[in-house]
C-alpha cells in the first residue's frame, strides 16, 4: 500500500451529482465513471491502491473503501471513498478490490488515505507481506484482500530481484540509485509497480 494524496474530484463528476441530487452510483453515466477512474489512476500514480501493481484504465475498477453494501448513499458518491483497484494479478480476481468485495472492519484495516499507511506493512525478498511490528491488527486485511496471493508475491519478488539487491557485490551506490528510481515518477507521472515493497527491502536488507 502507498499513501494516496487525493486531488479534487473531476468537474464532470461534481456537475453530475449536482444535476442528480438523488443519484446513486449504479446510475452514474459511463463517461463520468471513466473520468473518475482516470482521475483516481492519476492521483495514485498508476498504481493499484492496495497492492501497488501497475494499473491502467482497462485493467482497473473503482473500488469503494467503505463498500456500497455497508455504506450510505452519500458514501457511494463520495470521491474520497473511491480508489482505483487492480482486477487481480493477471486479471485473476484473487487479490485487492475484487476479492475484498464487501468486507469492511475499520478496526482491522488501514486506509490508503492515512499518511502513515505504509508503516503498517513490511515485506521480505520473497515478496511476502506481513504486518509491521505493533501493527498486527492489519493481518486480517492482508488475508481478506489477498495480498499474499502467491502470484502477487512472485510479482513483488521479481520487482525486488530486478534491482540486483540479492546479487553478490550489490553496494550502497546501487542501493541509493535504485531508491531514487523507485521514488521518482516517469514522464507520464507513474511510479514503478510494487515500489513500496522494493523500497522497503532496499532500506531494510544489508
Amino acid at each position: 500500500m502507498k499513501f494516496i494524496e487525493k486531488n479534487p474530484e473531476p468537474t464532470i463528476f461534481t456537475k453530475w451529482k449536482k444535476n442528480n441530487p438523488r443519484g446513486i452510483y449504479e446510475k452514474l453515466d459511463n463517461a463520468v465513471r471513466r473520468e473518475v477512474r482516470l482521475s483516481l489512476i492519476t492521483e495514485q500514480k498508476g498504481l493499484c491502491c492496495y497492492c501497488c501493481g501497475s494499473i491502467k484504465i482497462d485493467s482497473s475498477h473503482i473500488d469503494h473503501y467503505k463498500p456500497r453494501s455497508v455504506g450510505s448513499l452519500v458514501d457511494q458518491l463520495d470521491y474520497n471513498n473511491m480508489h482505483a483497484s487492480c482486477e487481480g494479478i493477471h486479471h485473476s480476481a484473487k487479490n485487492c478490490g475484487k476479492v475484498k468485495d464487501a468486507w469492511f472492519n475499520p478496526e482491522e484495516m488501514v486506509s490508503p488515505l492515512n499518511p502513515e499507511c505504509e508503516t503498517y506493512f513490511q515485506y521480505n525478498v520473497t515478496g511476502a507481506i506481513e504486518p509491521a511490528s505493533g501493527k498486527e491488527r492489519v493481518k486480517k486485511m492482508i488475508d481478506n484482500f489477498g495480498l499474499n496471493y502467491y502470484e502477487l508475491q512472485a510479482a513483488r519478488a521479481a520487482a525486488i530481484k530486478t534491482t540486483g539487491l540479492l546479487t553478490v557485490g550489490f553496494d550502497e551506490t546501487q542501493r541509493q540509485e535504485w531508491l531514487q528510481i523507485m521514488e521518482d515518477v516517469d514522464l507520464e507521472g507513474n511510479l514503478l509497480p510494487f515500489c513500496t515493497a522494493v523500497i522497503y527491502c532496499l532500506r531494510n536488507n544489508p
